[in-house]
């Protein structure tokens, strides 16, 4: 795997740690947080409302929207599907903390949970990869794309529980076919692998 999409939960750290910085900047610290912990798509992130997060205190649900085709991925609201994914204790605990910051109220709000310059618009996707590759950049762990989290989460998933319907469920696969990526090793693996060959 290309090692710009290829995340190692050190440089995840220092990521989180670096945005957690940025005072002034706390939508992108989690942003990058929720993506990670839910495998989340950009667009998927991008366009998450308030009422998504209706079910957090309660139940420890997020609503995800999915696009129901791959080539919906760009497109925006419509035509998507919701998936409830359920979120760790700790995450949830971190967005609600996040939510009265915000003053979001995901029962009553509307608009937009990372909205753009424009508050009637979700974030925009240049701007996105623009400052999440320079925040990459800026903490040391080089150049990354957004997409990196994503596939943080699933070999992640597949290295704990070693199912692949498990890491297919996480990521809100179709087809299994998608998942199998991360049956495959890690470039960490490969390296590890080739050290204990060429000893």
């Amino acid at each position: 795997m290309d090692e710009k999409k290829y995340l190692r939960k050190p440089q995840l750290d220092r990521l989180l740690a670096h945005l957690r910085k940025q005072k002034n900047r706390p939508r992108r610290y989690f942003m990058v947080r929720i993506s990670a912990a839910m495998g989340l798509r950009m667009t998927e992130a991008r366009h998450m409302l308030p009422a998504d997060l209706r079910r957090l205190a309660g139940e420890g649900l997020i609503a995800v929207r999915v696009a129901k085709r791959h080539d919906q991925q760009s497109k925006g609201l419509a035509g998507r599907e919701i998936v409830w994914q359920r979120v760790s204790k700790k995450l949830q605990t971190e967005l609600l903390v996040f939510l009265r910051w915000a003053r979001i109220d995901p029962n009553k709000d509307t608009g937009w949970i990372f909205p753009g310059r424009d508050p009637t618009k979700p974030a925009h996707k240049q701007s996105i990869h623009d400052w999440f590759t320079q925040a990459c950049i800026d903490c040391g762990i080089g150049r990354k794309t957004f997409h990196c989290l994503r596939h943080y989460r699933g070999f992640t998933v597949q290295s704990a529980k070693h199912d692949l319907a498990i890491t297919q469920r996480a990521l809100r696969h179709k087809d299994a076919k998608t998942t199998v990526i991360y049956t495959q090793p890690t470039p960490d693996e490969e390296r590890e692998l080739e050290n204990e060959i060429d000893a």
